[in-house]
């Protein structure tokens, strides 16, 4: 896979833990558990078990790391605003690829592109995905002082502040 494989099942336990809080729950998979009313509701269920590969095992409610999805969070929101919204996009939202890349683009006020084919969105998607997994990673391993002091200096230099307050 990528070098920032291990910020995969980060990012996706950020995303779950964001769609909570916003409402838009999670997926049934990720919180399903067995129902005893299945057992004999369903008369496909016997075939079901038999096979090693497709066997009903009850899912054990996943648990969510809500500390490391803020830290994610305050790594996500150090980022510039194109790859801050595809992050979200992709992993919050579950938007498609095309409608991520336009959804960021929209954000990050760059004009919108329009493609062939779903493939081409989808190679450019990947691609825009891994540098902000790339970005990601680099902001992760600066210290939390560093990257406040960092989001300090970009406002005033945005604002044309010269001088500097102390806080």
């Amino acid at each position: 896979m990528s070098q920032n494989s291990g910020l995969e099942p980060r990012l996706t336990n950020w995303g779950d833990v964001w769609r909570l809080r916003l409402g838009y729950g999670l997926e049934t998979r990720a919180t399903a558990s067995e129902s005893a009313e299945g057992a004999y509701r369903n008369r496909w269920r016997a075939s079901w078990d038999s096979d090693p590969v497709v066997g009903c095992a009850p899912l054990a409610p996943r648990t969510l790391d809500r500390a490391d999805a803020e830290v994610i969070e305050l790594g996500v929101c150090a980022l510039d605003l194109f790859h801050h919204c595809l992050l979200k996009a992709w992993f919050i939202r579950r938007i498609g690829a095309i409608g991520a890349l336009n959804f960021a683009r929209t954000a990050a006020a760059e004009t919108r592109i329009f493609y062939r084919t779903t493939a081409d969105a989808e190679r450019e998607c990947a691609a825009r995905l891994l540098m902000a997994e790339t970005l990601l990673g680099r902001v992760l391993l600066l210290p939390a002082v560093v990257r406040k002091e960092r989001a300090r200096a970009h406002v005033r230099m945005t604002l044309g502040l010269e001088i500097i307050i102390s806080a």
